[in-house]
């Protein structure tokens, strides 16, 4: 700037206005000449528009002179990365360039695979070529299914390195399917080019260790073998079995028990009945199986002496059926005691608890000997 020699005050000053504003009281910035002559720097507004500096005085408040027009546009993202122009805040990108800030080749980026297809869990080398510069450094390498279009969620991916070719190991997703490793931009979320289709197997652990067939890594076990390993053996028909044959009332009587897990039901249970409920409808004593292959329960003796039987009773089909049966148990009354046990002079019978002495002894409890007279004979 420059004025007249002495012409100046203390109230002028040097404003940048918009060109449409009238108003001389609001500049959008200024600053205060101290000079008849100099330079002084304005902070440049984040508005874009036509602008003119102002040179305004204080006291009169009137513009005494007035600059060029200055046309402020907004600055374009990256200076578009010097493979555009930039036309008032856009980039207009040069071929072959695409993106807000032509940041991003245009072009599919070739993808090889190798080998062609594995199992789960395995590595597997992916090597991509793009157009130069055309990466970004959220770029990723992801598997999907054959022919996906949503690109939001890959099954599992790896970044690209800032290199337009390279070679990356990754490894092959937990998942049996055609699949297809996509370059995905970091920007957009969109595919950039994609490998042939192969097929990712999933295994099973240990092989099932021979025990069965491996379907979606899941061991389908064959009969007699159960676990996710087919590892652990399983009984492949119902059984019950008891320790005695013979027991007193009120003894408890140990049963032991397989059952086919694949028929059984929460509702299993294990029962003691007479041997002549053969319709198996009045249970004496019994105790739940809990889904359990194989096992033990203690059930208690029925209160009445006779002939019993153990049974496996399956809700399999929604009705009672009985799966197996033990052999017969036979139930004893309890043995009556003799009193002082018949003094060992007798024999108990422990069925009436009544002594029967020996030749010589007498009483309830043969403590007693009989005395033997001894008599003369008299002759006449």
């Amino acid at each position: 700037y420059k004025r007249p020699e002495g012409s100046g005050s203390e109230f002028d000053f040097i404003g940048l206005f918009l060109k449409s504003q009238s108003n001389h009281h609001e500049p959008v910035v200024f600053a205060v000449p101290k000079d008849d002559f100099g330079t002084i720097e304005l902070a440049v507004p984040h508005t874009a528009g036509i602008y003119q500096v102002r040179y305004i005085s204080g006291q009169e408040n009137i513009p005494k002179a007035y600059s060029l027009d200055i046309e402020l546009t907004r600055a374009c993202l990256n200076t578009c990365n010097n493979q555009g122009r930039c036309e008032r805040g856009i980039c207009q990108c040069y071929e072959s360039w695409e993106g807000e800030d032509c940041s991003i080749g245009k072009g599919p980026v070739i993808i090889t695979i190798s080998p062609k297809s594995g199992n789960s869990g395995e590595n597997i080398t992916i090597s991509y070529r793009r157009p130069t510069k055309s990466g970004n450094s959220n770029d990723f390498l992801a598997f999907y299914k054959s022919r996906s279009t949503d690109f939001s969620s890959p099954i599992s991916y790896v970044f690209a390195t800032d290199k337009d070719q390279d070679s990356i190991r990754a490894t092959l997703p937990r998942i049996e399917a055609n699949v297809e490793v996509h370059y995905v931009s970091g920007v957009n979320m969109k595919s950039k080019g994609h490998s042939v289709p192969f097929q990712v197997t999933l295994t099973c652990k240990d092989n099932c260790n021979g025990r069965g067939d491996c379907k979606v890594g899941v061991c389908q076990c064959r009969k007699g073998w159960d676990g996710l390993t087919c590892d652990r053996s399983v009984p492949i028909a119902f059984t019950v079995s008891i320790e005695k044959d013979s027991v007193l009332i009120g003894t408890p009587i140990k049963v032991s028990f397989n059952s086919v897990i694949s028929e059984s039901t929460q509702s299993d249970y294990i029962a003691i009945y007479s041997i002549d409920d053969t319709s198996s409808n009045s249970p004496l004593t019994y105790g739940y199986t809990s889904l359990q292959p194989s096992g033990n329960l203690i059930l208690a003796a029925p209160s009445k002496a006779g002939e019993y039987v153990v049974k496996y009773i399956s809700f399999f089909k929604g009705f009672p059926e009985v799966k197996t049966q033990s052999k017969t148990i036979k139930i004893n009354d309890v043995p009556k005691l003799c009193p002082n046990n018949c003094s060992n002079n007798g024999i108990c019978n422990q069925a009436t608890g009544l002594c029967a002495c020996q030749s010589g002894w007498i009483s309830f409890d043969c403590s007693v000997k009989v005395k033997v007279s001894s008599v003369s004979a008299v002759s006449n």
